[in-house]
């Protein structure tokens, strides 16, 4: 462990999804160094001493080195750089957990907390950071519009950029004296993320986020660790997490359990885009098969059912015996029928498993929005005495169906009467 006068400042938490691509990777980097070198200057000490940052690849690894262990136990703040991808990394949602774990329990009024939050990416955050302000009046009204990294891609916004770097200089510097308290070293791979902490004390989180999060249910006995494809070494969990992170949406996981059914119901309530992923080799065996046949009952516009197959099972074609029992005693309905959405027999690699997956997530969400905008539509009325014209304002609404291709201004228009 370091000793506490060589210890970083600031310990930097950020997705790698976000760092993924050349322009994007530069940017992240290029807003740490230059964040680092404003906070040295203020607190007197050289750029490469205050900020710890890890750039390896441990979220597709499989341990945790421990001199990023020891960082997380340490370091007197994190900087949490807020993102979709962000709140959809599992390595993320760790290392989240273990600053809420350094919290104090007590602070003093005005007291910075420990924890400074970047919108490095616009993103609707969910309940369990909601109680951490990320604004501040220092901070630019372009920053809450667009976010940081938007920021820095627009070079006419270089002034707004400036004031946003220092705004995040000057809460880290007056929170560090006061900062995340030093804890023992923590068993990382033990570890919980903070999202899926936050889902499970929330019995009601699978209703929340509307268009703005997928829910996934994997119809496997392995859950979040089945690999579709063992030659792949990818689980199905990360797999849901990174296209939902592609697609700027928040993931959550609901249990293939005896309330899926009625969950499942709810999600539809709320318009929560939702896919089951089906493993052939769990999805027509005991308990299984019978959540599945009861959703086979069900007719939810906001759902979709994927089933990857081995390459064996594609030769064996119409003759293979998992597929026979999955459409003749288990699915019947919607395999003889497919609902759209529904891929029951057309997944054969770990390829063709990621578009389909993009695909039908887009595709919910595109009707789901339609149908929002359709019902704002019909429910709008005008009185005799009088009316006025409004249009319904929802920034994540306006968001997703810029992402969805549908032009703002084609938008329906809402009559409501003027008192």
């Amino acid at each position: 462990m370091l000793p506490l006068k060589n210890r970083p400042a600031f310990f930097v938490s950020y997705a790698r999804g976000d760092a993924e691509y050349d322009s994007d990777r530069e940017r992240v980097y290029r807003f740490i160094s230059d964040l680092a070198a404003k906070v040295a200057g203020e607190m007197g000490r050289p750029n490469d001493e205050v900020c710890f940052v890890d750039k390896s690849s441990i979220e597709v690894g499989t341990e945790w080195p421990s001199e990023l262990s020891d960082a997380l136990s340490t370091i007197p703040i994190a900087v949490a750089l807020y993102s979709p991808r962000y709140f959809a990394s599992e390595w993320c949602g760790k290392e989240f957990h273990a600053f809420l774990k350094r919290l104090p329990e007590r602070r003093p009024p005005g007291n910075p907390l420990g924890i400074v939050p970047v919108l490095w990416k616009r993103v609707v955050v969910p309940p369990v950071v909601q109680h951490i302000q990320y604004e501040d009046k220092k901070f630019p009204p372009e920053y809450k519009q667009v976010g940081l990294e938007k920021i820095m891609s627009l070079k006419v916004l270089g002034d707004q950029y400036e004031l946003a770097l220092g705004a995040v200089a000057d809460i880290i510097v007056s929170a560090h004296a006061t900062g995340l308290i030093p804890i023992d070293t923590l068993n990382l791979d033990g570890l919980p993320s903070a999202w899926t902490v936050s889902a499970g004390l929330n019995p009601d989180s699978h209703k929340e986020g509307s268009i703005g999060k997928t829910c996934f249910v994997f119809v496997s006995r392995e859950g979040w660790d089945w690999e579709p494809y063992p030659e792949v070494k990818k689980k199905i969990g990360a797999l849901a997490q990174q296209i939902s992170g592609d697609l700027n949406l928040r993931c959550e996981w609901i249990d293939c359990d005896d309330e899926l059914a009625k969950k499942l119901q709810e999600t539809r309530g709320s318009r929560v885009p939702t896919i089951i992923y089906g493993d052939p080799r769990t999805i027509t065996q005991g308990v299984y098969a019978q959540r599945m046949r009861e959703y086979d009952n069900l007719y939810l516009l906001n759902c979709g059912a994927l089933v990857p197959w081995s390459e064996d099972s594609r030769t064996k074609g119409d003759t293979d015996e998992t597929w026979l029992a999955l459409r003749n005693s288990v699915c019947r309905q919607k395999t003889k029928v497919p609902p759209p959405n529904h891929e029951w027999r057309s997944i054969f690699s770990i390829l063709e498993l990621e578009t389909k997956t993009r695909t039908v997530i887009e595709d919910i969400r595109l009707k789901l929005l339609e149908e929002i905008l359709s019902e704002e539509k019909s429910n709008a009325t005008a009185t005799n005495a009088g009316y006025t014209v409004r249009r319904a304002e929802d920034e994540h609404l306006a968001e997703s169906a810029a992402v969805q291709g549908i032009r703002l201004e084609s938008a329906p228009q809402l009559e409501g009467p003027t008192r």
